[in-house]
């Protein structure tokens, strides 16, 4: 008699997916995927591990429904044909115990499978002077409160004096034209390396020549900066005012190069001078320059109208790695930092995983640049 994948019941099984999603994702990728995260099944269950892959991506997208609710969706179309072949949509347990059965591995192999395959978009604002528009950027997640998620990932701080529910922390590659999520890593909101330049460390294998990074205040750090830019992508980051950029020679266009010193020189210098001072010696402190990296500096006053009128103004300064302004003048980085508000508007729909299409490259306001 037949069996597997081959009987009746087998074929009906094969065909079941979730609408259009079936065509994005088509069951042979599946089935690699599965195959990198599960040893392959010698026999058909009711619900084999291709089918409980879609079931657990219908969750994603129909997280607001009920898991019966879900597998209905995932095999409507072959409710007559799976009944006449004897099979039975399963129970909630039988449900649960598939989600817990796949795992995370195949789910992330089928990501990675896509991610790369993304077209980045030809719009004039999809790229700056022939290089791609890439956007990092991080939020929290909210997740199921329980003992196992709160010792996984941890508890943001408290809300209103209550202990807040488990999250994780996501941080997103995307690409600024169409919005398409090249790389994803998420963690936990506490504890060593939970933090976004952390896991934004992790994306770094995604970057290549041809791509110019940007990236909010937070994300800068010494460390992340040159590992970021060893890949040989550009970068254009927003500087923290604390950062110390010291002027090397003021451009035509407004912006400067300007010299950051190695934070381990100023350290090592620090020490020394303060082991002088405490030996009692009459020496001045050390005080000549220092190794570092030469970058460029572009500041400007941004002024935000909102829709009732209202009006915002906020000084940015911006460090790049284009260092010739002829270029890159300073006025279109600026205004290609502004691009950086697809990953904000993006994130939201990586959170709840819907999907995109044809959106606007900045969000619905009114936006002056003013020179610094």
């Amino acid at each position: 008699m037949p069996h597997g994948w081959s009987s009746a019941r087998g074929r009906v099984l094969a065909r079941a997916g979730l609408g259009i999603l079936t065509w994005v994702i088509p069951p042979g990728l599946v089935d690699e995927a599965v195959g990198d995260g599960l040893a392959w099944e010698m026999r058909l269950r009711s619900l084999p591990s291709r089918l409980g892959v879609y079931f657990v991506l219908g969750c994603a997208l129909l997280s607001a429904k009920p898991y019966p609710d879900v597998i209905r969706q995932v095999t409507k179309g072959a409710e007559r044909a799976l009944a006449a072949a004897g099979w039975q949509a399963p129970a909630t347990t039988a449900l649960t115990g598939v989600r817990r059965r796949v795992g995370e591995r195949p789910l992330e192999s089928v990501f990675r499978r896509l991610c790369s395959a993304l077209s980045p978009g030809r719009a004039a604002w999809s790229h700056l002077g022939g290089l791609l528009l890439v956007a990092v950027d991080g939020t929290t997640v909210g997740a199921a409160d329980s003992p196992g998620n709160a010792a996984a990932f941890g508890r943001p701080g408290a809300a209103a004096g209550k202990p807040a529910s488990p999250a994780v922390r996501l941080v997103v590659l995307l690409a600024c034209g169409t919005r398409g999520l090249l790389d994803a890593v998420f963690g936990p909101v506490r504890g060593k390396g939970s933090g976004e330049q952390a896991l934004a460390g992790q994306l770094l294998g995604s970057l290549r020549a041809g791509m110019l990074v940007l990236a909010d205040r937070n994300f800068y750090s010494w460390a992340l900066w040159h590992a970021a830019a060893a890949t040989g992508a550009d970068l254009l980051w927003r500087a923290k005012a604390s950062m110390d950029l010291t002027v090397i020679r003021e451009l035509p266009d407004g912006s400067f190069l300007a010299h950051v010193n190695d934070p381990a020189a100023v350290h090592a210098r620090n020490r020394r001078n303060g082991a002088r001072r405490r030996r009692g010696s009459t020496l001045p402190p050390q005080t000549g320059p220092l190794p570092g990296m030469t970058i460029r500096v572009i500041g400007f006053r941004l002024e935000v109208t909102a829709d009732d009128g209202s009006t915002r103004t906020e000084r940015y300064r911006l460090i790049t790695t284009l260092l010739d302004w002829r270029a890159f003048p300073a006025a279109g980085l600026a205004a290609a930092y502004a691009r950086r508000w697809a990953v904000e508007t993006g994130k939201p729909q990586c959170c709840h995983s819907r999907g995109s299409s044809a959106l606007s490259p900045v969000p619905s306001r009114s936006v002056v640049m003013m020179a610094a």
